[in-house]
């Protein structure tokens, strides 16, 4: 099964080593890849690292194109978010999944959108 990832995923810990394990598909969204890096950039790891990274946890980097940004624009937007950050939940509803995200009541009343937690406990 096709699933969504936002870059807020990715700092929980154990939600990476779930993904070690899992044999699932991942998805992050081009502009959820962009912020990530920048802030593993910061901390002195390299692209090529990143990569690596996501490789390791079968997460596959996709697209933010015109489909995904007519979808995104349709989405309510709460005060605290800028329209790019739009861009998973766009490539959730396009790819007809949900998002996992530490976001999720930002997102909630969006699209079907869990926690790393909640995911984890239901993916046992």
């Amino acid at each position: 099964m096709k699933r969504v990832i936002d870059e807020s995923a990715l700092l929980d810990k154990d939600f990476c080593q779930h993904l070690l394990q899992s044999e699932e598909e991942y998805y992050l969204s081009v502009l959820s890849y962009l912020e990530y890096l920048s802030w593993q950039l910061d901390k002195g790891n390299t692209p090529t690292m990143v990569d690596a990274f996501l490789a390791e946890m079968n997460i596959e980097v996709v697209p933010f194109g015109q489909k995904e940004a007519k979808i995104a624009i349709k989405l309510p937007l709460s005060s605290q978010k800028s329209p790019k950050d739009l861009a998973a939940p766009a490539t959730a509803i396009l790819l007809g999944t949900m998002l996992i995200s530490n976001l999720e009541k930002e997102y909630s009343g969006t699209i079907p959108v869990k926690s790393t937690r909640q995911f984890m406990e239901n993916n046992k």
